[in-house]
């Protein structure tokens, strides 16, 4: 199977790929931050944020605005999982 194939599947990546969505919702913990914060800050609704925490993707624009406000780089972690998995032998 080549990265392709893989890229098709994140189920067969040989690590898991990153929930972006359960990331975020962990660094704003650590923060003490609330949903209710980031909800006032974006700006959207509440219910929206906790949608968020459950996405395991996110949009490049809206984690864009989230790693400014809570001064966090996600792109970084999201980075580093894509040079563990083009340096995997498959």
């Amino acid at each position: 199977m080549d990265k392709i194939d893989l890229l098709r599947n994140t189920t067969n990546y040989g690590c898991n790929f990153p929930n972006i969505g359960k990331r975020i919702r962990e660094v704003m913990k650590q923060q003490k931050r609330t949903a209710t914060w980031l909800a006032e800050s974006l700006p959207c609704e509440r219910s929206n944020v906790y949608d968020i925490f459950n996405r395991k993707n996110v949009g490049v624009d809206l984690l864009m605005r989230i790693s400014v406000l809570l001064h966090y780089d996600f792109f970084a972690e999201l980075s580093e999982y894509y040079r563990e998995m083009i340096s995997e032998e498959y």
